[in-house]
């Protein structure tokens, strides 16, 4: 009996997003389904642990979850596929990268999350070339940086309206 493959997987690897949440999924193709061979999908993290509860395709199709506890940066993700007569097959390992949040901190004391809400921030991400300009307001001292591409270094100006804070500038890479 020949062992199940995965045709297409999504994302593909080293995918840049913009945002989550993200789907990741795998189409699988057994020759010997829908019967009498039933396929069991598990996605796996970056650390093989599983990601989600194991799904079951009685048909070729596709699989997917949202893939958990999303960070910002790069996230790995795999797919294992065994079918029911014990053929198994792990897609190699796949890299996406998502924006995170960038989180105003009190220079004296790091542990401080500077969210106090008489303090005006205003954040401005510069990308390197000064071409695009993306302003942000921080919500309760972390400024969501959804929508930014994730392949770009920024120059970050932040400026305290209110002159409880200096003003600093920080090159994000």
């Amino acid at each position: 009996e020949p062992a199940p493959i995965v045709t297409d997987v999504s994302p593909a690897d080293n995918t840049d997003l913009s945002e989550g949440p993200v789907d990741i999924e795998v189409t699988v193709e057994d020759v010997n389904l829908p019967s009498p061979d039933t396929v069991q999908v598990q996605f796996l993290d970056g650390n093989g642990s599983n990601i989600g509860s194991q799904q079951t395709l009685n048909a070729n199709g596709t699989a997917s979850i949202q893939y958990p506890g999303l960070v910002g940066g790069e996230n790995e993700w795999a797919a294992e596929v065994t079918d029911s007569f014990g053929n198994s097959v792990t897609t190699d390992t796949f890299t996406f990268r998502v924006p995170s949040e960038l989180t105003l901190r009190d220079a004296n004391d790091p542990s401080e999350i500077i969210d106090d809400p008489d303090v005006e921030a205003t954040v401005r991400f510069f990308e390197e070339d000064g071409e695009a300009v993306y302003p942000r307001q921080p919500t309760n001292g972390v400024i969501d940086m959804t929508g930014l591409p994730v392949d770009t270094d920024f120059v970050v100006g932040v400026r305290d309206e209110s002159d409880t804070y200096v003003s600093r500038i920080t090159l994000i890479d």
